[in-house]
């Protein structure tokens, strides 16, 4: 179906979306945390967000090579 190396492509997309789905839901409970501890969690969410790296599926497919462009013969012009 998937060349292996487009399906990994998918795979660590949809890893970074579970990673997604974890820091929205941190962000969400926020709301109940009192002010000073929430300030301290807001900035260690933000640093956190900042390692992860982008969650664009399109970042990620722009990275993706297929096999044709990866396995060009250099001898044929």
């Amino acid at each position: 179906m998937f060349g292996q190396q487009l399906a990994e492509t998918i795979d660590k997309w949809g890893k970074a979306m579970v990673v997604e789905r974890f820091f929205a839901d941190a962000e969400e409970r926020l709301v109940n945390v009192e002010e000073e501890r929430r300030e301290r969690l807001e900035e260690r969410l933000k640093l956190a967000r900042a390692m992860m790296g982008t969650i664009d599926p399109l970042d990620f497919i722009e990275k993706w090579r297929a096999p044709e462009e990866k396995y060009q013969s250099k001898f044929s012009k």
